[in-house]
């Protein structure tokens, strides 16, 4: 499949640019000896080629019955205020008014649309048939379908997490800061990606149950969390955690297929989303109560151990990235991959992130586990508590 999809891409590319030099030489036969000829192939030819205006939005029969002058101001007012420009157009213009040059700047037009563009034409085939895996974390587990997740980068781009069939659970890591307003109050966010749940959207498959676990820290004040689950068509609500304390995880929660936002009852959060597709008879539910079942989730920690590391209560927490590479391991969570990134947007703050974060350089930590759910949360509340985040 991916030697067609390169194939494919390559021939229509190949074509596309014979078309290219077609277009080249109907506008030079129509604009020579013109005084604007020039002009309206700079316009017409740089146009058509950056696909900035429909190919054929004007009709050449419209612009073979018209004057020279008339041909420019047409093809002024379509293309007016579009600049750019390909390689070889001052070629084209240098040798505009002579009739003797016109087959040879055809054929050396072709030669150099082809030289320019080549390259980063077998560049894309070749990331479209790799960038996707390269995103992907294989993982194993006895009821796992063959499937993959998603790697930290990928996850803190797109905002998206999808998992495989035979994923037993997902974690949704409330974060830190996610009671500030995302109209008003962005720049207090951990983020302005994933900056409320992570992920923003989720995908899984029916049978993956899902809990929530709140890490939006109390230390100036409390910041209980009550989140429900809506179904986007028929705007009931299907499930709710209750109020989350600090550390405090919901209930686990299956859903039935379609489409859910996740909304928050208390806080102008920014409203992440759910899509459950049908079982595909592949997976197997442990039910929580047992070891077996795969369970994933994401996490968020300062990258580097940050200067102060005291809460309000002058109490210290150790959370960085070193120390959860060693705690998570230690509690029995394989890291699946890792995501460094920074945000400081605050103008007034120092550092230019908000001062309850403790930092601006963060890591988003996907990780997986194969022990009961109800262990996991009960870890996770004490790695929750140890970072640094007030």
């Amino acid at each position: 499949m991916t030697e067609f999809y390169s194939t494919y891409h390559l021939l229509s590319f190949f074509i596309y640019n014979l078309h290219v030099c077609n277009v080249i030489h109907r506008n030079w036969v129509l604009c020579h000896h013109s005084e604007v000829s020039k002009k309206v192939i700079r316009i017409n030819i740089a146009r058509r080629y950056c696909h900035l205006a429909p190919a054929r939005s004007l009709s050449d029969d419209k612009l073979l019955n018209t004057s020279y002058s008339d041909r420019f101001n047409t093809l002024l007012q379509t293309y007016e205020g579009r600049q750019n420009h390909i390689s070889i157009r001052n070629f084209i213009l240098m040798h505009a008014s002579l009739e003797a040059w016109r087959v040879p700047v055809i054929t050396l037009s072709f030669v150099l649309v082809v030289a320019v563009n080549i390259p980063d034409m077998f560049a894309y085939a070749t990331l479209s048939s790799t960038s996707f895996q390269e995103d992907l974390i294989p993982v194993s587990a006895g009821n796992l379908s063959g499937g993959s997740i998603p790697s930290a980068e990928s996850v803190h781009g797109t905002e998206t997490l999808e998992l495989p069939a035979g994923v037993d659970a997902f974690i949704l890591l409330i974060a830190n800061e996610a009671h500030e307003s995302w109209q008003d109050e962005k720049h207090k966010l951990l983020t302005d990606h994933n900056a409320y749940y992570i992920p923003t959207s989720l995908v899984i498959h029916e049978g993956t149950r899902i809990a929530f676990l709140n890490a939006d820290a109390p230390w100036d004040t409390p910041h209980p969390q009550t989140i429900d689950i809506v179904n986007r068509d028929t705007e009931e609500v299907v499930y709710s955690t209750g109020v989350l304390d600090y550390t405090n995880s919901s209930e686990q929660v299956g859903l039935s297929p379609g489409n859910y936002s996740i909304v928050n009852q208390d806080y102008d959060a920014k409203e992440g989303n759910i899509l459950v597709l049908p079982d595909t008879g592949d997976q197997v539910s442990s039910g929580g109560n047992t070891t077996g079942g795969l369970i994933v989730g994401g996490f968020y920690t300062p990258t580097d151990q940050v200067e102060n590391n005291k809460d309000n209560d002058g109490m210290s927490h150790p959370g960085s990235l070193q120390y959860y590479t060693e705690e998570f391991e230690k509690n029995g969570f394989a890291i699946l991959s890792e995501h460094n990134f920074s945000y400081s947007t605050c103008d007034y703050c120092p550092g230019a992130f908000w001062p309850d974060n403790k930092s601006g350089d963060h890591t988003l930590i996907i990780y997986s586990t194969e022990q009961s759910l109800s262990e996991a949360l009960e870890k996770l509340e004490k790695l929750v508590k140890d970072n640094v985040y007030i």
